[in-house]
């Protein structure tokens, strides 16, 4: 742009509503006859040359003057693609906003305190947990200086500034450039319902006791399933939740040897052809889901402190059982919760990645990879009119075998003995003779 078409274009974003709204310039002689046609020929169509670009709501800016360009409202509904057959769908995954770039003429009074709140901003930037966040309001106006449309950028940040190309050889104005990212123009108030799936659908089946917490539901938390503790609460939501079980099943027996005798591969049993496994590995299979959890984020001043709760409940903590001299290992238990979805995990895998720090070293930002392991849900008796307890099983002690010894063998540690005694009502362990029939308590009432 020349100083001469500049100076003819002042009402493009100049330093007052006035010149903003100025009449309309002739800017190209292709266009000099429909921009001569009275006020009237353009109704109430809003005129891309007037408009008022306000920035405001950063600490200690009021504003930063006015601008004669704005590009970039610009709004892409991302999606998925996925196979339909021979066809390709898409399936919605993001909204996304560009951002909005806003121009104008260097100018010694708004320039000097736009680089003035820059210079304030880099200060902050780097030694604030979040960044700083405004509003940037653009109104378009039509002939008659009454306002057609406005956009509110709401949460927007600075993301760049470019100064002026400067050029002896060229008559051009020296143009300025400041770039806002945001999180959208339509506010609450523009936008419908959304629409929330009816209770008691897949959503609230994935996890359990999905009522029993005041937890926001946008927020995702992994606390001590025992105490009133908050636990870790993650600032965003994780990019993918993963949920998987293995089946324990095993060919069959009386097939393979079959097979066998035939000179057959007993491993090319069809999968169909499967048989149950002993009582014991159904128990151990029980609890064989898994839950990975993918790019989750801590921010803010505690995220060291949350960074090491988690490193600290994958650690096995020593429990007495009893005797003094007796005890056994266990992760701690914990409560997983997003939404409707509440799982009692243990946490068997984490990675805390820090990617954020302040001037001195303090963690302000880290990203969060958790794999935990449920707990079984509790298992219902076989014959509801034999009174049983959920998740009970026997066993025929056979030869020298005690108690301590089939808690090792089914507990994995000595010190059990005592829930197998509780459970039969023994009084002397030593007394237990061979061939009795001893009920193995479940996980769920050992934890009872």
């Amino acid at each position: 742009m020349s100083i001469a078409s500049f100076a003819s274009a002042g009402g493009q974003g100049g330093q007052q509503l006035g010149l903003a709204l100025a009449p309309v310039a002739v800017s190209a002689p292709s266009h000099a006859a429909s921009l001569m046609q009275p006020a009237a020929t353009f109704g109430n169509y809003g005129l891309a040359m007037r408009f008022v670009v306000k920035v405001h709501g950063f600490d200690g800016v009021e504003t930063l003057g006015s601008w004669s360009s704005c590009k970039g409202l610009k709004v892409d509904f991302r999606t998925q693609a996925v196979a339909d057959g021979n066809a390709a769908r898409g399936l919605p995954t993001q909204v996304a906003y560009a951002p909005v770039v806003l121009e104008r003429a260097v100018e010694k009074g708004s320039s000097q305190q736009l680089r003035k709140w820059l210079a304030g901003l880099i200060t902050d930037w780097r030694s604030a947990a979040k960044k700083p966040t405004g509003t940037v309001e653009i109104s378009l106006y039509d002939a008659q200086a009454t306002q057609v449309a406005s956009w509110v950028l709401t949460n927007a940040y600075p993301v760049s500034w470019s100064g002026p190309a400067l050029d002896a050889d060229q008559n051009k104005v020296a143009v300025e450039t400041l770039t806002f990212e945001h999180e959208g123009f339509w506010g609450e108030n523009d936008l419908p319902e959304p629409r929330t799936a009816s209770r008691g659908g897949q959503g609230a089946a994935l996890g359990e006791d999905s009522s029993k917490t005041t937890q926001d539901l946008r927020v995702a938390s992994l606390a001590p399933a025992d105490q009133g503790d908050a636990g870790v609460v993650f600032a965003y939501t994780p990019s993918t939740v993963v949920l998987s079980h293995t089946a324990p099943v095993v060919p069959s027996a009386a097939l393979s040897r079959g097979r066998a005798a035939d000179g057959a591969d007993s491993r090319d049993a069809l999968a169909g052809d499967v048989e149950l496994p002993a009582v014991d590995v159904l128990e151990r299979a029980r609890a064989t889901t898994r839950i990975t959890l993918r790019a989750l984020t801590l921010e803010g001043e505690n995220v060291g402190r949350d960074g090491n709760r988690l490193l600290g409940w994958s650690r096995f903590a020593a429990v007495a059982e009893g005797a003094p001299s007796t005890k056994r290992a266990e992760l701690p238990r914990l409560r997983f919760r997003w939404g409707p979805q509440s799982y009692l995990v243990r946490l068997t895998h984490v990675t805390v990645t820090y990617s954020r720090f302040d001037p001195n070293g303090k963690p302000l930002r880290a990203g969060v990879d958790l794999t935990l392991q449920t707990f079984p849900n509790p298992t219902q008796p076989t014959n509801p009119s034999s009174g049983g307890l959920p998740g009970r099983r026997t066993h025929l002690l056979t030869g020298a075998e005690t108690l301590p010894e089939l808690a090792t063998r089914c507990y994995g540690g000595p010190g059990r003995w005592r829930d197998i005694a509780t459970a039969n009502g023994f009084q002397d362990p030593l007394r237990v003779r061979p061939g009795t029939s001893v009920y193995l308590p479940g996980a769920e009432e050992n934890a009872r």
